[in-house]
């Protein structure tokens, strides 16, 4: 579930989720975990990303798409996301749940 990214899946992007919302969503269900399924480096990384796709395109959709995957050169900083405080602005989470009976 998202929490902390930018806006995906356009035009289709609805909701955020924190770990006390999915908590709340699924309490029809036997909740067992909710985790961080990417960190707050992976949600900085996104946006400095998107942001240096766009300054470096200087408005041309088609420069962004050719600058972008250029910008993942940055993604080996994402091995510094295991903190215990990282669900505070995790990019995203995951929850498994079970159906109750």
């Amino acid at each position: 579930m998202p929490f902390l990214q930018p806006f995906h899946a356009s035009p289709y992007d609805f909701q955020r989720y924190t770990e006390v919302g999915l908590r709340e969503q699924f309490g029809a269900f036997e909740v067992l975990s909710v985790r961080v399924g990417a960190g707050p480096t992976s949600g900085l990384l996104w946006v400095l990303q998107e942001w240096l796709a766009m300054v470096l395109s200087f408005g041309s959709r088609r420069l962004y798409r050719a600058i972008l995957p250029l910008t993942w050169v940055l993604s080996p900083l994402k091995l510094l996301e295991h903190h215990p405080m990282a669900a505070q602005a995790a990019s995203g989470f995951v929850i498994e749940v079970r159906r109750p009976g």
